[in-house]
């Protein structure tokens, strides 16, 4: 799926550069469902890693917002779904963005 996994997470947590705007993941997986994405409990510990991001850049003066962005091709990227359980402690310090691969459509949040 799209959940960073140890290497990238690693690379994220190592960053420090003030300059950056935006992390982007995208998806491996061919096609995938609004409600397995939003609904994948392994996204918590990344929560809390992009959040320690945001602390350690803006303790270096960086004033931007950051975005994270998630490229994948969806099933349906119009169904209904309940966004407030993914990211929800890195809504608070930043903007996620989810972009539909072959339409480019896309939602964001805060």
């Amino acid at each position: 799926m799209l959940c960073p996994r140890k290497k990238e997470r690693d690379t994220i947590s190592s960053i420090t550069s003030t300059n950056l705007r935006k992390i982007i993941f995208k998806s491996q997986t061919p096609r995938l469902n609004w409600s397995d994405f939003m609904t994948d409990h392994n996204w918590g510990g990344s929560d809390k890693m992009i959040c320690g991001l945001v602390g350690r850049l803006r303790m270096s003066g960086y004033k931007d917002t950051l975005e994270v962005e998630f490229r994948a091709e969806f099933v349906d990227l119009g169904e209904k779904v309940n966004h407030e359980e993914f990211l929800p402690k890195f809504k608070e310090r930043g903007r996620v963005r989810i972009v539909e691969t072959s339409s480019g459509e896309f939602r964001e949040w805060p």
